[in-house]
């Protein structure tokens, strides 16, 4: 199972750096013929990741105190529940990954003082 939630890790991680790379490539106007990645950059903004990133830490952080308030109320004893604590952490490290990479993807998104998707109005 930990390796299960390291390769969740590491694929959004990947799958990250192609959405940058093809985010830079269109913004420098390397590729503008991408009527998909358009489309998508048209309704994928900022606020809609930063909600994703927080549902998703807030279902994480929610489920590791559910899961620590068990333990406590156990009495501190032997922590039977690693399965549930790797399950509902991978959904609060993804919130987090999500939310900083929304940051990040915005900041790309800029180029030059023209938005992304702006381009045919010029």
């Amino acid at each position: 199972m930990i390796l299960g939630v390291i390769f969740t890790l590491m694929g959004v991680q990947i799958l990250s750096i192609g959405a940058f790379a093809k985010v830079f490539s269109y913004a420098e106007r390397f590729d503008r013929r991408s009527v998909s990645l358009n489309r998508a950059l048209r309704k994928v903004i900022l606020e809609s990741g930063l909600a994703l990133g927080g549902a998703l830490f807030l279902a994480g952080f929610v489920g590791c105190a559910w899961v620590t308030w068990k333990w406590a109320v156990g009495g501190f004893g032997p922590l039977y529940e690693i399965r549930r604590i790797l399950f509902w952490s991978m959904w609060l490290f993804l919130g987090i990954l999500v939310i900083f990479r929304s940051f990040f993807l915005s900041m790309v998104g800029i180029s030059r003082g023209t938005f992304i998707g702006d381009y045919e109005r010029k």
